[in-house]
């Protein structure tokens, strides 16, 4: 009996499934793989029906909106990291490309402040940031230099 998506190997069953050409850019490899952990066909067809349900889901939420779920969100947010040059939970990330990203975020405040300091200084970001930028600012990025503070008094990265 084969089961599509499946292959043996020592003793168990891999699941290995290609990521959509549209967001490979978005995965640290071009398929996913997993142990089923198991050579049983009965459970191995079951494995592979939720697993299929699982990825193709996430992969519409992907290709709809970022704010589709928590993992799509993180998922577009190590996007626009990388599209900076910077690595999540990296102790290593370039203090220029931080530099970037943070006048980038610091743009969009003084548009949305439109030289308001009274505004600038009580915006919320949701006001003019994306949920994904929002996101963001909530990693964990470790950097090797200082933290840059913001005008408002709290720090893009912890």
């Amino acid at each position: 009996m084969t089961i599509k998506y499946t292959y043996p190997r020592g003793g168990t069953t891999i699941y290995q499934r290609s990521v959509p050409t549209a967001l490979r850019d978005r995965y640290p490899s071009p398929t996913i793989k997993k142990v089923l952990k198991t050579t049983d066909p009965v459970k191995v067809a079951r494995l592979v029906a939720d697993l299929n349900r699982q990825v193709e889901a996430e992969w519409a939420g992907l290709l709809a909106s970022p704010e589709s779920s928590p993992k799509a969100l993180q998922v577009h947010a190590d996007a626009l990291l990388r599209s900076y040059g910077l690595a999540p939970h990296s102790p290593d990330n370039d203090p220029r490309a931080i530099e970037l990203l943070h006048d980038h975020i610091d743009n969009k405040l003084m548009r949305h402040a439109g030289g308001n300091d009274r505004v600038y200084q009580d915006a919320d970001p949701a006001d003019y940031l994306t949920t994904v930028e929002r996101d963001v600012s909530a990693s964990a990025i470790e950097i090797s230099c200082a933290s840059r503070t913001l005008t408002r008094g709290w720090s893009w990265f912890r």
